[in-house]
């Protein structure tokens, strides 16, 4: 059973901030996901993280309204200068559950490689106004535009849903620890 031998296993992903602002996420669970923790190695480059209802974690201000990183969710970052997030804990399966919400939202990505988004998104395709990364490319279902290409690990997704939805990601055409 593969599941048996992941078992407290430990895995970590680099996230790359770029100076400015950024959409990320996470594939990884870390031990402590209190938002402070998880950016503790990097504090000084942080300018402000909001997630997909405003609330924020800005350290100049000693604010944190945010608490705890959701699993499933994405998040934005404001970034003095390019800096590397290290992340590291328990793998979130790819197909784990998440509550989207109708209206706009930030999404994460949950597979360790990238997927074509049109594949990634068709469980709600039929739900989906619009999905943007953070270059404001864009997956358009009803006008079959695809600007995004592939989504990526480490990139956070902004959707519109026409109703709220759970969802989760399809396989991949590549295997990973838990696709099995």
């Amino acid at each position: 059973n593969a599941n048996s031998l992941l078992t407290g296993a430990s895995f970590s992903q680099e996230i790359i901030l770029n100076q400015g602002w950024n959409l990320w996420s996470t594939y990884i669970e870390p031990s402590n996901v209190n938002i402070e923790s998880v950016f503790s190695e990097i504090t000084d480059d942080i300018i402000i993280i909001k997630n997909e209802t405003g609330l924020v974690y800005w350290p100049m201000f000693g604010i944190n309204t945010i608490g705890d990183i959701q699993k499933g969710k994405g998040y934005q970052a404001k970034v003095l200068e390019n800096t590397i997030l290290n992340i590291s804990g328990q793998l979130i399966p790819f197909n784990y559950e998440i509550n989207l919400n109708n209206g706009w939202g930030i999404m994460a990505y949950l597979h360790t490689e990238c997927n074509f988004a049109p594949q990634m998104m068709s469980p709600i395709v039929e739900n989906l106004i619009i999905l943007k990364d953070e270059d404001g490319s864009v997956y358009w279902p009803t006008f079959g535009l695809n600007t995004i290409g592939n989504l990526c690990p480490g990139e956070g997704y902004q959707y519109n849903l026409i109703n709220s939805s759970v969802f989760n990601y399809p396989e991949s055409g590549a295997a990973r620890y838990g696709d099995v």
